[in-house]
């Protein structure tokens, strides 16, 4: 990792400026991951490379300053022009120091893209992602009338927006995530009651009590979803399978989701996955025990709490 770290003299200069001649960074052969930690820049005659599995990095030397990416100023503006001069497979703006917030306007990926900041992040125009995938993790995430995200990629999840707060669709799209053929979204969010979808629909596969941090994109699969930290707008009915059982055999007491116990959801969420630890199973009944332990036959009420 090679990292540039400037500040500038005075207010009006740049934190990192090339000189005259045609200056290289990196190599299109190297997998290398490039930094540029600045508040500002001035790289007219700058290229930057990497090969496809390295990165280049844009984030703030001051954390709490926002990032424009192709509009927007007074923060660390990205231009069209930069972004034209650097050639990687992945580019990352920010990280989870900065606070500052990120816009991003409308343009065209040509690599994987990510952003990263505690503050919120508000994409202002279409995005067209290519092949490539789009990941965006903030605080609140916006997509402002018009904005679109739009993937041709043809697997796994494309486009991802992890939403430590609320999701709001201003984009007047009730399709404004368009992941390709093959390819799925991802959208997380804090609790289903403070988001704004206008006309979007929610995805029947939903997971609650989770977040990014701890359940990444890489366990979900097939189909678009939605990801919740809350349980916020689920009734969920946790129901104690029936077990037949022979003399001298106990019944079995482990919590096995689809084996001792099932999980439904009024809206559709994945039963596996709702419960933080599986349900505690009990057995009463007049029948009692044998003197030697074993259950009597007879009838038993199974109960189930907990999970």
């Amino acid at each position: 990792t090679v990292t540039f770290t400037g500040k500038a003299l005075t207010s009006s200069s740049s934190d990192i400026y090339s000189s005259s001649g045609t200056n290289t960074i990196g190599s299109a052969t190297a997998d290398s991951n490039i930094i540029f930690n600045v508040d500002n820049y001035s790289l007219s005659n700058i290229t930057t490379k990497t090969s496809s599995s390295g990165s280049v990095t844009f984030k703030p030397r001051t954390t709490s300053r926002a990032i424009n990416i192709w509009g927007g100023t007074g923060g660390l503006d990205i231009t069209s022009t930069l972004l034209g001069t650097v050639t990687t497979g992945n580019l990352i703006f920010g990280d989870s120091n900065t606070s500052g917030g990120i816009s991003v306007s409308a343009g065209t990926w040509a690599a994987n893209g990510k952003l990263i900041n505690s503050g919120n992040i508000t994409f202002k125009g279409a995005q067209t992602v290519g092949a490539n995938t789009l990941t965006a993790i903030g605080n609140d995430i916006t997509l402002n009338s018009g904005a679109t995200i739009t993937s041709t990629k043809t697997s796994g999840n494309s486009i991802v927006l992890a939403a430590g707060g609320k999701f709001t669709n201003s984009s007047g799209s009730a399709t404004p995530l368009t992941p390709g053929t093959g390819a799925y979204y991802v959208i997380y969010s804090a609790d289903p009651a403070n988001d704004s979808l206008g006309s979007m629909s929610v995805p029947s596969k939903k997971y609650y009590n989770k977040s990014y941090a701890t359940f990444s994109p890489d366990n979900i699969s097939g189909q678009n979803a939605w990801v919740y930290q809350s349980l916020s707008g689920a009734t969920i009915t946790i129901t104690a399978s029936a077990q037949n059982v022979t003399y001298g055999t106990a019944p079995n007491s482990s919590p096995v989701y689809n084996t001792t116990y099932t999980v439904s959801c009024s809206d559709g969420c994945d039963g596996s996955t709702v419960l933080s630890s599986g349900p505690t199973i009990g057995f009463t009944g007049s029948a009692g025990t044998s003197a030697s332990g074993n259950y009597n036959v007879g009838t038993w009420t199974i109960s189930i709490s907990g999970g």
